[in-house]
């Protein structure tokens, strides 16, 4: 043992997150969370209330996978064809388009605070946690295209899915 040890990125998010707050404060890709919290989250709160700043903070993750997502998916020009100029698996980059699929699951939290208490939010408590983190993942559901579409038109998943039956948890 050299003193350092490991943390689990992901903390269940997809079975266990009792909230929207849940899966993106204490579930959802915990390393990045802290790196947003301690880079845009309280140097924000410095100067702006909470919401201000839940609102930095999704704004620079949006953008932060912009950037991400122009270089996983960036394929040379050269690569089409030189007869028709069509590159079948060029990818063409959508500007803020997952800045605003994180804009969209950050409004979902602001709501979640003042909406808990209506019908039939205050009814969701009661039910079993793998139903509500369903309902959770059903909020990021009518723009969640914004998100994996690229990993989609790219083909990132066609490589793995045979496999993805065959994966057991140990």
């Amino acid at each position: 043992m050299k003193g350092f040890t490991t943390r689990e990125p992901f903390r269940d998010p997809l079975w266990s997150s009792t909230s929207p707050t849940d899966f993106w404060n204490r579930r959802w890709n915990t390393v990045v969370h802290d790196i947003l919290k301690g880079g845009a989250f309280l140097p924000a709160r410095r100067y702006f209330s909470s919401t201000v700043s839940l609102v930095i903070v999704f704004i620079s993750s949006g953008l932060l996978h912009e950037y991400t997502w122009s270089v996983t998916f960036y394929h040379d020009w050269k690569s089409r064809d030189e007869a028709t100029g069509i590159c079948s698996h060029c990818y063409s980059h959508t500007m803020l388009k997952l800045t605003l699929f994180f804009m969209w699951n950050g409004a979902i939290m602001l709501l979640e605070r003042p909406m808990r208490n209506f019908p039939p939010f205050s009814w969701i408590g009661k039910l079993p946690v793998p139903i509500i983190s369903t309902l959770v993942l059903a909020t990021a559901l009518p723009v969640s295209h914004w998100f994996v579409g690229d990993w989609i038109v790219g083909g990132f998943f066609k490589d793995w899915a045979p496999a993805f039956l065959l994966i057991k948890k140990l």
